[in-house]
C-alpha cells in the first residue's frame, strides 16, 4: 500500500470576490485558475522543485510583488479545477489506453499504467508509482473536494455554461480542452 496525498491550497476569497462581482456561470476561463496544488505519492513529491528553483521561483514573486506564500518546494501553482474535472475521463483513458494526460494550463500531469501500477509525473525526474486503485481513489476524492469546496462558495456554479454538469456531478466530465504544453 502506498501513501497518496492530493492537496490545494484553495483561495476561497478570490472566488467569493469574483462570485460576488462578475457572473461565473459564463466565465469561459474558469477552469484556467491557478491554486496551489501538491501531489506526494510515497516519498516522491511529484510536482515538487529543487530548493534552487523554490528559491528562484520566491524570488521572482518578490520582484514582481506579488502576494503568494508558497509553504514549500513541494507546491506548484496549477488549473485546480481543469484537473478535477479531468480526472473521469483521464482514469477512463488511462484503463483503455495505457496511458494518460491530466492537464493544467501549462502542462500536463502524466500517467502511465503497467499491469496494476500507475505511474504519474510532471516531469521524469520526479517519479511516483502507486497501484491503479490508490492512484483513481486519491484523484476522485481530491476531485469532489474541489467541487464542493468551489460550489460552497459560488453555488451558481451548477449553472455554468460548460462546467455546470460536472458540478452536479452529472455524468460525463465535459471535455476540456488540451492545454498547451509549454517547453
Amino acid at each position: 500500500m502506498c501513501s497518496i496525498e492530493i492537496d490545494y491550497i484553495f483561495e476561497a476569497d478570490v472566488l467569493r470576490e469574483a462570485c460576488r462581482q462578475s457572473d461565473l456561470r459564463t466565465d469561459y476561463a474558469l477552469s484556467e485558475w491557478e491554486m496551489l496544488l501538491r501531489l506526494r505519492v510515497g516519498d516522491v513529491e511529484v510536482f515538487g522543485r529543487s530548493d534552487e528553483e523554490y528559491h528562484a521561483w520566491l524570488e521572482n514573486l518578490r520582484r514582481y510583488n506579488v502576494a503568494l506564500h508558497i509553504p514549500s518546494p513541494a507546491w506548484s501553482r496549477l488549473s485546480v479545477l481543469w484537473i478535477a474535472v479531468g480526472v473521469e475521463s483521464a482514469f477512463a483513458r488511462l484503463r483503455e489506453e495505457g496511458h494518460s494526460d491530466l492537464d493544467s494550463l501549462d502542462c500536463a500531469i502524466h500517467l502511465v499504467q503497467q499491469d496494476d501500477m500507475v505511474t504519474v509525473f510532471l516531469s521524469r525526474d520526479r517519479v511516483g508509482q502507486a497501484p491503479m486503485t490508490e492512484m483513481y481513489a486519491a484523484f476522485a476524492a481530491f476531485a469532489e473536494r474541489v467541487r464542493r469546496d468551489w460550489l460552497a462558495i459560488c453555488p451558481q456554479l451548477r449553472d455554468h455554461v460548460t462546467l455546470g454538469p460536472w458540478f452536479r456531478g452529472e455524468g460525463e466530465s465535459p471535455e476540456v480542452p488540451s492545454a498547451p504544453i509549454l517547453l
